[in-house]
């Protein structure tokens, strides 16, 4: 779409009924709208400002989007874009429970994907790319889970760039490596966080790690605490853990 600023006051874009064309409105080009509706039932996408933003997705395809840099205006309110992109700078993506949207591309920067709190499993496809809770994204650097069970399935030699955060509790959240191949390294700094495999700045809020019974996975510990350890098909207890060798 061609450059749009409106006015002063509370602006609204809509689009018509009968509209047929997926729109993309890009928040660098689209100013000053307080509320962006786009045109239903299509498969539509909302880029940010080239700012730090806070999306917070509050109904299914809609939700907000906050800086507090731009000139005018600081909060937006957008519906109808199953497929949201950040800008240039950091972008932080939240949901409320029972509402997503279909896509999510960081773009550049530092992106924080936090999921809702739910039950997540998290499936780590590629580097910064996997998917959540029907949610696929992409250029997402730092994962955080919800209140309830996460757990991070990691394809083989894929993570992060940033880092893993369960969240709390931390004694129901997982960090999957069984189809790790060759085996992945662990090092424990406390009972709930560390470094590991491919992940840039390590994990955090973590009680379970699960390996693969074939091809193991290495685990190192300056602690002497109590953490769980599991194979694929094989589960392993130990109290006090320093080192596992694949077999």
């Amino acid at each position: 779409m061609p450059n749009i600023v409106a006015g002063s006051g509370t602006d609204s874009l809509n689009f018509l009924a009968g509209w047929t064309i997926p729109a993309t409105i890009n928040l660098n080009t689209t100013l000053g709208f307080e509320v962006i509706n786009g045109p239903p039932g299509l498969n539509n996408t909302l880029v940010g400002n080239n700012l730090n933003n806070t999306w917070t997705i509050t109904a299914v395809n809609a939700g907000t989007l906050e800086n507090t840099d731009y000139p005018f205006p600081t909060v937006f309110t957008f519906s109808n874009f199953p497929n949201i992109t950040g800008g240039s700078a950091n972008d932080t993506f939240d949901f409320t429970p029972g509402f997503t949207v279909t896509s999510i591309n960081g773009s550049t920067g530092s992106n924080t994907l936090l999921a809702p709190n739910l039950v997540n499993t998290w499936n780590i496809t590629d580097n910064n790319i996997g998917n959540v809770a029907s949610i696929s994204f992409v250029n997402i650097t730092d994962l955080t889970g919800g209140t309830s069970d996460d757990t991070f399935v990691f394809a083989n030699q894929k993570g992060v760039s940033g880092r893993v955060d369960g969240g709390i509790p931390a004694t129901t959240n997982t960090l999957d490596y069984s189809l790790f191949s060759p085996a992945a390294t662990v090092v424990m700094l406390t009972p709930i966080s560390g470094t590991a495999s491919n992940l840039g700045n390590g994990y955090i809020n973590i009680g379970n790690i699960t390996g693969n019974i074939d091809s193991g996975v290495v685990i190192t510990s300056a602690v002497r605490q109590k953490s769980n350890f599991y194979f694929t098909n094989l589960q392993l207890l130990f109290t006090e853990l320093y080192t596992i060798f694949p077999h």
